[in-house]
């Protein structure tokens, strides 16, 4: 009973490597796809309160528009963001 164990075993060797190696790549790109997220959702955060600053800085001006689109526009621009780069 013994001589079997250790025929199994034998068998066995190996085996972790190979499910390591196998689930690494896998493993590999769950966590490059998890820091792109981050990165993504952080940069959209920083878009939404430029964006947020700026409206909130030309709206108690709004009656006079240009004055309100030069005020958003700076505020934009002291948040990196050019209304030039814009599409």
């Amino acid at each position: 009973m013994h001589l079997a164990s250790t025929r199994d075993r034998d068998q066995q060797d190996g085996y972790v490597l190979l499910v390591f190696a196998l689930l690494l790549v896998p493993m590999m790109i769950i966590a490059a796809l998890a820091i792109d997220y981050g990165s993504w959702a952080l940069q959209a955060n920083r878009q939404q309160s430029a964006a947020d600053a700026a409206a909130l800085a030309g709206a108690p001006v709004l009656p006079d528009f240009d004055w309100a689109t030069d005020l958003a526009r700076e505020i934009a621009a002291q948040n990196g963001y050019d209304h030039n780069d814009l599409p």
